[in-house]
């Protein structure tokens, strides 16, 4: 029973951790001061050109669908793709020797 309480409050304590260097990494970022561009006013010059006709088709490009894959590297984002390998892992066991057992007695 102590193991197992100990075995808590390390999760706790590692998981509160996290959090805390995931939020003061954030505050780093946001601390930064930005730049920003001076955008010069200007009116824009309209110019009258020919209209051209354009012919209706269905001549369309197909799009290439892509996938976002997540580029973070930071050590908070690389604990927590571990920690979430590791407790899928025990999940897996724990769901299956649940099955097996269930199937004994039915």
């Amino acid at each position: 029973m102590r193991v197992i309480i100990i075995l808590l409050l390390f999760a706790v304590f590692f998981l509160g951790g996290t959090l805390y260097g995931v939020n003061q990494e954030r505050n780093t970022y946001e601390d930064q001061p930005r730049e920003s561009a001076k955008v010069a006013e200007e009116e824009p010059i309209i110019e009258t050109e020919e209209r051209q006709t354009v012919g209706v088709g269905n001549e369309y490009d197909p799009i290439e669908e892509t996938t976002l894959t997540p580029t973070d590297s930071t050590p908070a984002y690389k604990a927590a793709s571990a920690l979430e390998t590791i407790v899928s892992f025990f999940y897996e066991i724990v769901v299956e020797v649940l099955y097996q057992v269930s199937r004994l007695f039915y």
